[in-house]
């Protein structure tokens, strides 16, 4: 799978977004944004973040979603917990997580970085804002994801090195003096 970025637009096929939102209207609005981008994408949804902690859990190396969004207020477990979790499990090193909250609180910010939020939005106020600022920080997060796995493809490439075969490396004519393969040639 290959995402590219061409005039601004994400493009794939099997784009996977999981998104732990209790606010069905919000969840609505994220994928009004993503169209309004022209951003095709399979969301996931789940809206207590117990339950996205056991599907996140579940799911496969293959099923692993290019882009996490996760609500700080959640019922049963919290956003930040979640966040937590997220971060633990090594699937998901390399997939960004987008905090998208109505909470105003500076220290939810810090709390959300320290845990390694990859970006952290709170809920803007009008329509127009939400759709612009909410599918652009998304538009970003999907281009870096696309172009750190291109690097990293790129970078294992370039670190591949020949293989060196026995005949390539050229044979002393003579073995050192005194030295056990001398003794035998003798």
């Amino acid at each position: 799978m290959t995402l590219s970025i061409q005039d601004g637009i994400m493009e794939s096929k099997d784009l996977r977004i999981f998104v732990v939102e209790d606010n069905l209207s919000d969840v609505l609005l994220i994928q009004e944004a993503l169209n309004a981008r022209g951003i095709q994408a399979k969301l996931q949804i789940a809206v207590e973040g117990e339950r996205a902690m056991q599907d996140l859990a579940a799911m496969g190396l293959a099923d692993v979603p290019h882009l996490i969004i996760v609500d700080l207020n959640l019922p049963r477990v919290n956003g930040l917990q979640l966040l937590r979790a997220i971060r633990r499990n090594l699937k998901f090193t390399a997939t960004p997580v987008m905090v998208l909250t109505s909470s105003r609180s500076s220290q939810d910010r810090v709390e959300a970085e320290k845990l390694g939020a990859t970006a952290y939005v709170s809920k803007p106020g009008s329509l127009d804002e939400f759709l612009g600022h909410v599918g652009e920080t998304i538009q970003r997060l999907l281009a870096n994801r696309a172009a750190d796995a291109a690097f990293r493809r790129g970078a294992r490439r370039e670190h591949r090195f020949p293989t060196i075969r026995r005949h390539a490396i050229p044979r002393c004519a003579r073995p050192p003096a005194g030295s056990r393969r001398a003794a035998r040639r003798a």
